[in-house]
């Protein structure tokens, strides 16, 4: 990427404006040589240093997250267990873009989220003084969500096509609270291996959708709160995808602090359904079958040249070459789809009719 424009905030905060060269825009701020989101507000070692210093309380949770790794998510389970209510929150308290001292007129127990890099979480939770649960998730599914939502704000941080996104999130230029998914998920992992006074829970986004309700479970032991199987019950068909996508429709999702992005603050998070899973998995086997069409081409040529060269030697082999060629038909139906499949019978029914 060129850089197109460039100007300074301050001796240590840059706004940067960046384009690659296929006109794909890029706006982030750096600071100290890290990337952080254009919407951190003024400063960012202003933001930074309040965020150190945050007020903590016994009874705080502060959820950790790289972007786009199901915050909001986890965020309402946790907030469901801690207060004991069923109610949707479209509000996550996210401590680099609000006003910290408004978090001290926020009753307790208080629930705060974050996107930022382990080095710049606040110093009482480094000392084990809250809980944190950092949820992970896999990198591609990241990107491909981050992309989507992305696209579908307005005032957005990135300009352009899923190929110079992908190639920015690859590297430590991209759009993020500290550093790249590489730089947060390392950072993150050694801290808590290193260090033994963080209060911290580990979860897995594809551990949680494929078990909630044991993942519910580990969430209201860590916080040390007693729940009934029926009230967990009910709180996992709450954060259902359907459930969460039709309550963040209301007025509850929408967010004050998002008003720019478009439909008065609320945010696209709720975005993936069945529909885009059968997409993905098309793609994923299309591609896959494309690298073997190849191979399994003239794997297929040379046995069937091997059947003609047995049966003329052999006529009792004729049967066989006839069941060969059946097989490799079904074969190609199943694996090549449509396309594949009436390339390869069309190559296959040539052979035949030369035998």
């Amino acid at each position: 990427m060129q850089l197109d424009t460039y100007t300074r905030v301050s001796l240590v905060m840059e706004l940067v404006k960046k384009t690659d060269d296929q006109g794909n825009r890029i706006i982030l701020k750096r600071y100290r040589g890290r990337v952080f989101h254009k919407d951190i507000p003024g400063n960012v070692g202003d933001q930074l240093e309040k965020v150190e210093n945050l007020q903590c309380r016994p009874d705080d949770v502060l959820l950790c997250t790289f972007p786009k790794s199901g915050t909001h998510w986890v965020y309402n389970m946790t907030r469901m267990l801690q207060t004991k209510r069923i109610q949707y929150g479209g509000a996550l308290n996210m401590i680099e873009f609000e006003d910290i001292s408004a978090f001290d007129h926020v009753k307790s127990p208080r629930l705060f989220s974050t996107h930022l890099t382990y080095p710049f979480i606040p110093k009482a939770a480094k000392k084990g003084d809250l809980k944190l649960i950092y949820v992970l998730r896999n990198p591609k599914d990241v990107v491909c969500s981050y992309f989507t939502y992305m696209d579908r704000i307005e005032c957005t941080s990135y300009i352009g096509n899923f190929d110079g996104f992908l190639k920015s999130f690859l590297t430590e230029e991209t759009i993020s609270c500290g550093g790249s998914w590489f730089t947060h998920t390392r950072e993150w992992n050694s801290a808590i291996r290193d260090n033994p006074d963080l209060q911290v829970l580990l979860l897995q986004y594809e551990s949680l959708k494929k078990d909630l309700y044991k993942n519910l479970q580990k969430i209201a032991s860590f916080l040390e709160i007693d729940h009934d199987e029926k009230f967990l019950r009910t709180v996992e068909s709450t954060v259902s995808f359907q459930s969460l996508k039709t309550l963040h429709g209301t007025r509850a999702g929408e967010n004050r602090l998002y008003i720019n992005y478009g439909d008065n603050g609320r945010l696209p998070i709720y975005n993936k359904g069945k529909g885009l899973n059968l997409i993905k998995t098309f793609c994923i086997v299309y591609c896959f079958l494309w690298v073997l069409s190849p191979s399994l081409y003239v794997l297929s040529a040379t046995l069937i040249d091997s059947l003609e060269t047995l049966s003329t030697c052999l006529a009792c082999l004729q049967v066989v070459r006839i069941w060969m060629l059946g097989f490799f038909v079904v074969f190609f139906f199943f694996f090549f789809f449509f396309f594949f499949f009436v390339v390869h019978f069309f190559i296959i029914y040539v052979f035949s009719c030369c035998f």
